[in-house]
């Protein structure tokens, strides 16, 4: 038998295949419409679990466990096909769709000069600023209503995830309301008349310090953390040690700094991206971007058959960020943007089984990206 006819042996057997799942599909649709009816859940795990022990059994033992793979995705196609019958939108916490996000009051990290005052101002350029000392204290700000938004920086393209930021939104109690992408540029900058030949320590934060690794490594200076760019900044203007900072130029301008080297960041394009973070839920008209946290079992498969309903909805996945879950166990928590409105029955549907059928589910917010 050639290669051409066992190929259009495959054809005949993928359209029966095709049939076959049409016609699940529409009795699962059927499904839907009697859980509706009779107020039953679409995840059903006892279910579930009884499909694949009985593809398990039906399957050649070589290939049980692919089987058993395929009829999971079969199911989670299922699922989401039934969450759109039921147009369920339970999940979904209490929300204000806003035509323009404003802004009174708005807080960041550091101090006037940093680089999150910039992303900051970018977003709401009339709003009054505070500075807080730590990301936890914008958050607290913004729980408390001391505040109406918090700038935090959330991923830079040379150094990757603010892991901070990731952890406070899981453990703080808000929304993504918008991003802002903010081009970032490190200069060299002393205490104008001090000689550069004396210089023996760097400040910043640790992150502008990593972005210009290599300028560093070569300066021999001894470098010293601080936790925001305009802090050391300022710190370096008030200090009569042979320190110099890392920061923007705008800052090393506002505490009337030398700047004895510019450009010094590793990368040609440096940007950091930082979130509006909210106490309320608001969804901007035109917001384009869904955020959310899933907690995935240590499990062969769990990740790909999350992924899995992405691709079964068409929806494209952003980013898709894990941290360890601190409890002993080697089970991951997932941070995913994708592109989608929960105003999308198809968006709707994904997240309302999501919600169902994972151990832990956040929505974080349906943003735009301004600036």
């Amino acid at each position: 038998m050639d290669l051409q006819s066992l190929r259009l042996q495959i054809n005949q057997l993928d359209k029966t295949i095709l049939d076959a799942f049409a016609q699940r599909m529409a009795l699962c649709r059927q499904v839907g419409v009697y859980k509706k009816e009779h107020q039953l859940p679409v995840f059903q795990k006892d279910r579930e679990d009884e499909v694949i022990r009985r593809i398990r059994d039906m399957a050649p033992p070589d290939m049980s466990q692919s089987a058993a793979a395929l009829f999971s995705a079969i199911m989670d196609i299922s699922k989401c096909y039934q969450q759109q019958v039921l147009a369920d939108a339970s999940w979904m916490p209490p929300f204000r769709q806003v035509q323009t996000l404003t802004c009174v009051r708005a807080g960041c990290q550091g101090t006037r000069g940093s680089n999150s005052e910039a992303a900051l101002r970018m977003l709401f350029p009339e709003a009054e600023a505070k500075f807080y000392a730590t990301f936890s204290d914008v958050c607290k700000a913004v729980e408390s209503g001391e505040i109406d938004c918090g700038i935090l920086p959330i991923q830079n393209t040379t150094t990757g995830t603010v892991i901070p930021t990731y952890e406070l939104l899981y453990r703080q109690a808000g929304y993504i309301a918008a991003t802002v992408d903010l081009e970032i540029q490190h200069c060299l900058a002393a205490r104008k008349g001090m000689d550069p030949a004396r210089l023996t320590t760097v400040c910043s934060h640790p992150q502008a310090l990593q972005q210009c690794s290599g300028f560093l490594r070569d300066s021999g200076l001894e470098q010293l953390s601080y936790s925001n760019t305009a802090t050391a900044a300022r710190f370096v203007a008030e200090s009569q040690l042979p320190y110099a900072a890392v920061c923007s130029p705008q800052c090393a301008e506002q505490y009337r700094l030398e700047i004895l080297h510019r450009n010094i960041a590793d990368a040609e394009e440096n940007v950091t991206k930082f979130i509006c973070f909210t106490k309320e839920c608001l969804i901007p008209e035109e917001a384009d971007t869904v955020s959310i946290i899933a907690e995935l079992p240590n499990q062969a498969g769990s990740l790909s058959r999350l992924l899995n309903k992405f691709a079964a909805n068409g929806l494209d996945l952003q980013k898709l960020e894990s941290r360890p879950i601190a409890d002993g166990s080697f089970d991951v928590r997932f941070y995913l943007d994708f592109s989608g409105s929960v105003l999308d029955p198809k968006v709707n549907a994904l997240l309302a089984d999501l919600s169902g059928s994972l151990s832990e589910f956040r929505f974080l917010g349906n943003h735009l990206t301004l600036g």
